[in-house]
């Protein structure tokens, strides 16, 4: 059988927006959304399917701590802007728990999941599923024991996958002694997620999008069901060592040789307007302009691990600064909006030098996301010789 499951899986905003109910909150609790759904009659076989709490056992694999990025000055940096620095606020880390379940039925999509038995659905599910779960039981794979290592951000993101997901795999093995073919993954398969899954975790399970699994027994972290505080919510010397020099191993040794633009032209998402004017200035003083996406992860890695100056907007193809080194340095240019602090806190890891240059949005285009950067401040960036301590020193 092929475990095709025969419903749809959706996000708590998808289900929210299918019944018209008016709320801003794109992680409205999964209850308030059933109960809604119970009073349209809209979506039949979710009528009468409750939330529970279906765990059989709980336990600590690592207890509350101070946030060891609160107090960096770096996100000082970030004061007065709209950049999201959730991996710097929290004064504590909450303890990273392990749950336990025993006969449940499984099924993801990469971003979402759904936990549940019968008519009742486990609470730290991050979907809800269309179709009755009696009916779909019949077309179940089964699996002995599992350990399920996503969350809610898409699996095709590079840093997320590293610094969520992979490390997820690690606490598995060495906080709950679960061996790496335990560990499980859905929809693992975008270039970038494969390099790093085939060197740091070989072993890991890829189970299938949107097909229907029952466990024997299934385990779950905490921060799979409520990721706080993302990527490095757990950044720990342990997970760092165990999992960046695996992802860059056999990179061509560090030259410093190298300037690279990591540029935005390929995509329509948070266009930089005056991009090329950007590209044009560091052309005249020895950058390359490399489109990451045409490049292998191994050439993009490589790149920068023989830079001495890395330029990029804000973006996915900056998990490459995990190849970086304390000689490498890195300079972000802001969208004004949907920007994280992420890519601060990566630098961090590798202990690489790392400048903010913040955009603003562009009043003239019609799209929201569109902005512009002051070549100017980019430019004095590059000569800019300061530095901030590394992770080492604080």
């Amino acid at each position: 059988m092929s475990g095709k499951s025969p419903f749809q899986l959706w996000r708590p905003g998808h289900f929210r927006r299918s019944l018209n109910v008016e709320s801003g909150d794109e992680s409205a609790s999964l209850e308030a959304l059933l109960a809604a759904n119970q009073q349209a009659g809209k979506h039949q076989g979710l009528l009468n399917t409750s939330i529970a709490d279906l765990r059989e056992e709980t336990s600590t694999l690592l207890r509350k701590r101070k946030n060891p990025l609160h107090d960096h000055p770096l996100p000082k940096l970030f004061e007065g802007t709209d950049v999201n620095r959730i991996a710097f606020a929290p004064r504590t880390q909450t303890e990273l728990e392990l749950y336990r379940y025993e006969n449940v039925y499984f099924v993801g999509s990469g971003s979402t999941f759904a936990i549940f038995r019968g008519q009742e659905i486990d609470g730290r599910s991050t979907g809800l599923i269309l179709s009755s779960p009696d009916e779909a039981a019949s077309h179940a794979i089964h699996i002995d024991r599992g350990a399920f290592c996503d969350d809610k951000y898409r699996p095709g993101n590079p840093c997320h996958f590293m610094v969520d997901r992979l490390p997820r795999a690690h606490f598995f093995r060495t906080r709950a002694g679960l061996s790496e073919d335990m560990c499980m993954m859905v929809a693992a398969t975008a270039p970038y997620t494969k390099y790093a899954l085939e060197r740091v975790a070989p072993k890991v399970r890829l189970l299938e999008a949107g097909a229907l699994y029952h466990f024997d027994e299934l385990y779950l972290l905490s921060s799979s069901a409520n990721p706080r505080g993302h990527p490095f919510y757990y950044m720990r010397p342990e997970v760092m060592r165990a999992v960046l020099p695996k992802v860059t191993q056999g990179l061509p040794k560090p030259s410093g040789k190298r300037r690279i633009y990591m540029s935005r032209f390929a995509t329509n998402r948070r266009p930089l307007k005056n991009e090329k004017d950007v590209a044009k200035m560091l052309k005249k003083r020895g950058f390359e302009i490399l489109e990451m996406s045409e490049l292998t992860p191994f050439e993009q890695l490589s790149a920068v691990r023989e830079a001495e100056l890395v330029v990029a907007p804000h973006g996915a193809a900056l998990a490459s600064i995990v190849a970086a080194t304390p000689e490498t340095k890195i300079i972000e240019l802001m969208s004004p909006k949907k920007a994280t602090a992420a890519y601060a806190a990566l630098s961090l890891a590798v202990n690489a030098p790392y400048t903010p240059v913040f955009g603003k949005p562009d009043r003239w285009s019609r799209k929201k996301d569109a902005w512009r950067i002051d070549v100017k401040e980019v430019e004095a960036a590059l000569e800019s010789e300061a530095a901030l301590p590394s992770m080492a020193e604080v």
